[in-house]
């Protein structure tokens, strides 16, 4: 990964989460590593419960430790060159949030503060300077940046840099980019009647185009190392026995060029059952899922992709027409949770060249499409648009 840090100091931090099959709660699953008994045995045992369990839920991760490390030792910018992380510490599931992982990390800083629970083990990384004609790299959207070189093995990713709306931070852009992060945040289903189960829940989240019966979700999610290039649906961790799980994913869209109204992201909740008897282990994966609910997010609002933070009330039903956008056909009876309370907090991220974040910019280049669209367009209107724009 290539990180550019426009504004670099010494609270810029490399964080590291690590994952691990949904087995059970987080301090269940950590003891086996901590406790120093019998190693042998313990690993043994560990492996086998680790090996029944990837048969029905080797589809689903639990949060299970993070580690981090500082990037620049100073304000001034200077690189930290030790790859070593802080100690792997115990990943406490009501401590999941960004602003708890922020809290945690002035906490490492502290010795006499840190009483955090280690797990045995380390993690590092090679940090180096970029030189700025490194060759073999590709930019967010995965463009090649240059030709790569004969040869070539190793592809390095520029990884994208999410700098404040400020106007010394603003720059032409020079390559064509059009992605949407997803970051869900929290479910908040812990006063909810119409589940009688909903712990372990999955946020299973698409990419659609339609709200149509039999519709399909979009191959357009990135995947992960390792996976196909594109997916076209991405799980969150899953928290035991939460019914209030607070989330961290990061899920990033390759957006179509034209986003029309019935672009959604369509979430999905599952509850996941953890426990197995020996003939669900047998079914592997059959029963496993219960549906607990769906929450949709159409892309535009006043036809403008917006950054921001969303509550959204949460369906226990999914009918064709469920984005209910045609007021001409006859309203879908959704049957809403909690009646329609917004209970699923979700946080978008607009990185895209082609649709502006700015409404005086947004508002101009509808305008000229406008134009361009209708016989004998007012340029009076048009001049209007301009003068809001260098003003601002």
């Amino acid at each position: 990964g290539i990180f550019s840090v426009t504004n670099p100091h010494a609270d810029i931090f490399l964080v590291a989460r690590v994952e691990k099959v949904l087995q059970n709660g987080i301090t269940h699953c950590a003891e086996p590593y901590i406790k120093t008994s019998d190693i042998n045995k313990t690993a043994q045992k560990v492996l086998k419960a680790a090996k029944q369990t990837c048969q029905r839920l080797g589809h689903y991760r639990m949060p299970f430790a993070w580690a981090a490390k500082q990037v620049f030792k100073d304000a001034q910018g200077s690189l930290d060159m030790d790859g070593r992380f802080s100690p792997l510490y115990r990943q406490d599931s009501s401590k999941i949030s960004t602003d708890d992982l922020l809290k945690l990390l002035g906490d490492i800083r502290k010795p006499e503060k840190n009483k955090l629970q280690i797990i045995p083990g380390q993690l590092n990384v090679t940090i180096e300077c970029v030189p700025p004609d490194f060759s073999n790299t590709v930019t967010s959207s995965y463009i090649p940046v240059k030709p790569f070189e004969e040869g070539c093995e190793r592809v390095s990713v520029e990884i994208e840099e999410f700098l404040p709306v400020e106007a010394k931070y603003n720059y032409p852009f020079t390559t064509y980019k059009n992605q949407l992060y997803i970051h869900p945040l929290q479910l908040k289903y812990d006063n909810q009647k119409t589940f009688t189960k909903a712990r372990n829940i999955a946020v299973c989240m698409q990419f659609r185009d339609s709200d149509e019966e039999g519709s399909a979700p979009l191959k357009c999610i990135y995947g992960k190392p390792g996976d196909s290039l594109f997916a076209s649906s991405a799980y969150a961790a899953v928290l035991h026995h939460n019914q209030s799980p607070e989330v961290y994913a990061e899920v990033k869209i390759e957006l179509p060029v034209h986003v029309h109204e019935r672009h959604h992201i369509l979430f999905t909740f599952y509850h996941v059952s953890c426990e197995s008897s020996s003939k669900a282990s047998s079914k592997k994966r059959d029963g496993v899922e219960s549906l607990v609910g769906y929450s949709w997010m159409p892309l535009l609002k006043d036809g403008r992709m917006q950054s921001s933070e969303l509550q959204l009330p949460v369906a226990a039903t999914l009918p064709a027409g469920y984005l209910c956008q045609d007021s001409r056909k006859s309203q879908p009876d959704i049957k809403w949770v909690e009646n329609a309370k917004p209970l699923f907090k979700v946080k978008t991220h607009v990185a895209s060249t082609i649709y502006p974040q700015d409404l005086h910019l947004h508002k101009f280049f509808q305008h000229c499409q406008l134009m361009k669209t209708t016989p004998g367009g007012n340029p009076a209107e048009l001049i209007k648009y301009l003068k809001v724009n260098s003003s601002d």
